[in-house]
């Protein structure tokens, strides 16, 4: 489906979106993370810090994607429930393997995506499970936005297989930890949402858990 720019929304539309402020915790510290060895995350807080300061970032998807990354998210969006929570991944593949999902063609662009289409309530977020995809996973989880906790899953799966620890660091991605449980188990879609959906935080309390 091609996707004429003209018609790309940059706001909200209405009935689609509902973009109110959110409710909840106002936290008033800085969040600085190290990546460990073992692909873990150390957060450290500056409680001098403060507020959180926002990257500033261009918010018109037309202007900041190219035009077979809006085909993409528009055949995408074709498929997604908006009146069910939406998982936003980093790329088509990933996306593949999730129920009721859209990809942001890199984490870089996430928060035009999530500005533009999406809301806190209506969405999560499954980053890769390397640096770039924490870091960024740590900065939406402190906006309030839903968070995979890769770390958690990681640390769960070394206790469940302990003579697979090897193949466990080697999970980088969505695609890895299916191809992961299709060894270890007889995994299917449902029972690998199933699982994923078990891993969802947006609670600031988890951000060592990233």
């Amino acid at each position: 489906m091609a996707i004429d720019k003209q018609f790309v929304p940059a706001t909200p539309i209405d009935g689609l979106v509902e973009m109110e402020p959110e409710e909840g915790l106002d936290v008033d510290v800085e969040a600085v993370t190290t990546e460990t060895e073992d692909g873990g995350m150390i957060v450290d807080f500056d409680p001098s810090a403060n507020e959180m300061q926002a990257e500033s970032f261009d918010s018109n998807l037309v202007e900041y994607l190219e035009d077979d990354e809006l085909n993409s998210i528009g055949n995408e969006l074709l498929n997604v429930n908006f009146g069910e929570k939406i998982t936003v991944t980093e790329g088509q593949i990933d996306s593949m393997f999730v129920k009721n999902s859209i990809s942001t063609t890199g984490v870089t662009k996430s928060k035009s995506i999530l500005k533009s289409l999406l809301t806190k309530r209506n969405s999560r977020i499954l980053f890769d499970n390397d640096s770039a995809g924490k870091s960024e996973s740590i900065k939406l989880i402190q906006e309030g936005y839903s968070v995979f906790l890769w770390s958690k899953l990681i640390s769960d799966l070394k206790r469940k297989y302990p003579n697979l620890i090897n193949d466990v660091h080697k999970i980088k991605d969505i695609n890895d930890l299916y191809k992961f449980l299709s060894k270890v188990s007889n995994i299917e879609f449902k029972s690998f949402n199933d699982t994923l959906d078990k891993y969802f935080s947006d609670s600031i309390y988890d951000m060592h858990l990233i």
